[in-house]
């Protein structure tokens, strides 16, 4: 068993290296971690808003 392992070891790390050789892929890897930190951003900023409303409707001021 421990052969069969060691002999698809080899094949699968040369396709991983291959796919993240090509530059497109690289290039859409990027372009994902832009779309989720500009959404993570539009999350934290609307949380904020959020926050903002309800402390200018509550009677007591909250600090953060």
């Amino acid at each position: 068993m421990f052969a069969v392992i060691k002999h698809l070891r080899v094949p699968v790390l040369q396709l991983a290296r291959d796919i993240f050789d090509d530059s497109n892929v690289l290039r859409m890897l990027d372009a994902n971690v832009i779309w989720y930190k500009t959404n993570i951003m539009h999350i934290i900023k609307r949380k904020k808003e959020l926050l903002e409303q309800t402390k200018s409707c509550l009677s007591f001021p909250i600090t953060i």
